[in-house]
Order: C-alpha cells, then structure tokens, then sequence
C-alpha cells in the first residue's frame, strides 16, 4: 500500500518538473525506478533530474547503480557532478551534435514595434558601453548552445522589419551627437542577407547619418551583397570567434573559423574598420593554444589601423537561460564548469576571469594602444586587473569607445 501511495506522490511530483522531456525515455525511468526505490522528495528529485540532465547533455551514459540508502544515492551522482566539472570540459574533432536546420517562417513586424533599444543586460554593478540595439531582424538560424535566442520565437518564426527604411527614417537622432547602433542583439546581423531589403536600409540609414556608428556583428561569412556595393565608412563589420573545435561542437550552422576570417579580410581591403570579439570565451583542454592560434591570424591578416575593437567576454547565465539550456534537449558541454553568483548572474569567480582576460590581452601585445579592447559586462574591479585602469562610469565607457571608433573611420584611407 505504502509502494502505490507513492507512486501517485512521484506522477505529482514528475508533473512539477520543469522540463522533464529533456530526458531520454531510459534515463528517465532510471530516475523514477530511484524514485521509488529510495522514496525521493520533491527537491531531491528534482536536483538528480537536473544532474541527469547534465549528464545527457555532457555525453555521459547513465546505467543502473544499487546504493545502501537514499543518502548514498543523492552523494553519489552529487560527488559524480563535481568531478565532471573539475575535470572540465574535453572536445574531440568530431561534433557533439548535429546539425539540423529547422523549417522557419516569416513574418513582418507592425509599423507601432518598436525599432530602437537599449542593450537588454546593461547595469550599474557591471561597466557597459551602452550600446543601443536595433533589431532588422529577430531569430536566428544559428544554434549557438550557449544562446537563448531561439527559445523566445516559438514555432521557428522569423520576423523581418518590412517598413525598416519609414521607421529609420523617423528616428529623432540629434545630428551634433554620436550614436553607437549594433544590429547583433536578436538575430546575426549577416545571417538573413538583404530579406526584407534590411541590407538596404541599414546602408541608406548609415550614408544619411555619418554620425551613427552602425556595428554588424556575426558569426557568418555572408557578406557577398557588400562585396558589390560602396559601403559606408561609419558601418563597422566585427565577428565573434571561437576556435573551430568550439565551432564543431558548440556553435552548430555558423561559418568555420576559416571563412569568418576570410570575410573580415575582404571587407577591410573593401574599406572598412572590422572588429572581433572573443566572447564567450571557453575554458577546455588545450583552450590556451587554441585561441593563442586565432591571436597569431589576426595579428598576421590585419593592421591594427584596421581593426577598431576586440572584446573579451565570458559564459554568463542567468537561472532563467540555464533552465532553457538544458530545457533545449542537445549535446553541449556549456554548463560543465564550476559556476560563481555575481551580480545576480553565473559565470567563472572573478579570478578565473581575470587569468583568462589578462592571458588573452598579452598575445595582443602588438596592439595594445594601437586598437581598442573592452570588457563585456565584466565589473570595473577586473577591468583594473586585467587594463590596469577602469572607467568611473557607464558614460566615460561610452564616451571613450565612440571616440575610439570615430577617430580610426576619419583615418580610413
């Protein structure tokens, strides 16, 4: 009587599980024959849900232990959770999933949205340039496992600005002021082409206000519409990367390593600035030699009168977006690291980050002062260990990249 009692508490209990489908049909009756063999709690269920979760996720195989109590149980799988983290994160060349790239459909976004934002992680606890955001375009066929993107368009809808040039148009923007505009907050900027003509009013957009900065920011080689096309000199071309092993494993549909680079190449001998930033940053076997490899191109391809920026950021969670993660049912190592509060977000302790930082900002050793490096929304006491100064507020931050980016277009030849 008391083993059937039980069994209608755990269907109550798996039914308050957020995201109990994330499992396989066979590690999920794993966890329920533990369920009902050692009478699990609510709370003790869902912490060894989430850590199979992290198992499946990490490529780690389950199979059925026996343990004294309910106590051994708990320890173990726990005591197994750490090691995998301590032991970090281990990519072969092959991929930890594959590609599939879903049906999408598309839509048009009203005239009343609005096109204009501000950057949606900006804060007084951490130094932000304060972007502002405007999004052509919302979704993304990347399947980046570290982005939430995806997660807010149901259904795979992808929505396009079909009155893009009326509503840029009837921005107030004062001419006497300088505005720093990134494309790259709901979508790749390159990724959707010229759908929608959005390529088209961002070019005629940039060309009648040369006081905006207007940042694309990619993670894709898609830039055949500006190879053929005089191009703004205020609109600046900048390409997150990551080694190609992160790329196989972590950032699934983007273009390789090898072809960002290319397309960066073609777009500074096309004439304008181009930018790169390293965030997130991933920490695994051999990750050092990697990205040291990725300095050496950039520092070979390019001039640094050529590049306006490189930024350095680190995987950064909210509960919320690592919920969705692991809600995502993939293969990813993103969630295998030791994970520190800060500021109401996860992420490394901060003296992982300022390692990580002050390493990577050494083999840029030839462009230091010659191109201008950021933190993304790191706090000012890692900016003074890492630059050896910090700015006193999100304005000064603000004011000094503008000034950065101005003066390197006024050199353009």
């Amino acid at each position: 009587m008391q083993h059937k009692n039980y069994q209608n508490k755990l269907q109550e209990h798996l039914s308050r599980l957020p995201i109990a489908q994330a499992l396989t049909e066979r590690d999920m009756q794993l966890l329920q024959n533990y369920a009902l063999d050692y009478r699990l709690t609510f709370q003790e269920l869902k912490t060894l849900h989430s850590i199979f979760i992290d198992f499946k996720m990490w490529g780690r195989n389950l199979i059925s232990e026996t343990f004294a109590n309910k106590e051994s149980l708990l320890n173990y799988y726990k005591d197994l959770h750490r090691q995998d983290i301590k032991g970090g994160r281990v990519y072969t060349q092959m991929a930890l999933r594959e590609e599939k790239q879903p049906t999408f459909t598309y839509k048009t976004l009203p005239m009343e949205d609005k096109i204009l934002g501000t950057c949606p992680v900006a804060s007084e606890k951490t130094l932000c340039c304060n972007l502002l955001t405007l999004d052509a375009a919302r979704n993304c066929a990347f399947d980046c496992s570290y982005c939430s993107i995806r997660s807010f368009y149901p259904d795979n809808a992808v929505y396009f600005e079909n009155n893009l040039a009326e509503k840029l148009n009837q921005l107030q923007l004062d001419p006497q002021k300088i505005y720093h505009i990134g494309t790259g907050q709901s979508s790749d900027s390159l990724i959707w082409g010229n759908s929608s003509k959005i390529f088209d009013g961002l070019l005629d957009f940039a060309s009648k206000n040369p006081n905006v900065i207007l940042e694309f920011k990619s993670k894709s080689n898609n830039i055949d519409y500006f190879l053929k096309r005089k191009i703004p000199r205020n609109i600046l071309f900048t390409w997150s990367l990551n080694p190609e092993i992160i790329i196989k494993n972590e950032e699934p549909m983007t273009s390789t390593l090898a072809s960002r680079l290319k397309a960066a190449k073609q777009i500074s001998e096309a004439g304008n600035l181009v930018g790169f930033h390293f965030h997130p940053i991933f920490i695994y076997a051999g990750y050092d030699n990697d990205y040291k490899d990725i300095v050496d191109q950039l520092t070979t391809l390019f001039k640094p009168e050529e590049v306006a920026t490189v930024s350095m950021g680190t995987l950064t969670f909210t509960k919320k977006t690592m919920r969705l993660i692991r809600k995502r049912n993939i293969q990813s190592k993103v969630l295998q690291m030791e994970l520190e509060e800060i500021a109401g977000k996860y992420s490394h302790s901060t003296d992982t980050k300022v390692q990580l930082f002050r390493t990577l900002y050494q083999m840029f050793a030839s462009w230091q002062g010659k191109v201008f490096f950021y933190l993304c929304m790191e706090e000012k006491a890692i900016w003074d260990k890492v630059f050896k100064f910090s700015y006193a507020t999100n304005e000064d931050f603000d004011l000094a990249m503008k000034a950065a980016y101005v003066g390197k277009i006024l050199n353009l030849p």
